[in-house]
């Protein structure tokens, strides 16, 4: 059991990655899409785009879910640790904002959206913090 829960850890990070990854490919497709669309790089570059933002939401989803069955299972054989608190608490509070954003907002910016785009950066800061202390302490 132990094993699945860290499986379910790193899982976690990795979904979280794959969900951040559409900020940054869409920049660089505004930055650099017309220098890229010359190279032999263009296919490759547009279907990994293509991947990323049609299934950021499902990245995100799966990333919350796995986020807190991970928390839970760890939680119950180790009990309360305040970095993992942290890191799940923000991770959730990213859920809940991207589905107003998606829900309610329907594809308008707003406070939502910018605090949205910050906190995976808190998330990252977080999952290291999280990792750090439990390697380490």
């Amino acid at each position: 059991m132990r094993e699945f829960g860290n499986l379910m850890g790193s899982l976690t990070a990795i979904l979280f990655i794959l969900a951040f990854l559409n900020r940054p490919v869409k920049a660089i497709n505004k930055r650099y899409g017309k220098a890229i669309a010359k190279t032999s790089s263009k296919g490759a570059f547009q279907s990994l785009m293509r991947f990323l933002v049609k299934n950021h939401k499902l990245f995100g989803a799966l990333a919350g879910a796995s986020a807190l069955i991970h928390g839970v299972m760890k939680a119950s054989a180790y009990g309360f640790i305040a970095s993992g608190f942290l890191t799940l608490s923000l991770i959730m509070l990213q859920g809940v904002l991207g589905g107003y954003g998606f829900r309610k907002m329907k594809g308008k910016a707003g406070v939502w959206l910018k605090v949205h785009r910050l906190i995976p950066y808190l998330v990252f800061l977080s999952i290291f913090n999280h990792v750090v202390v439990k390697v380490f302490w």
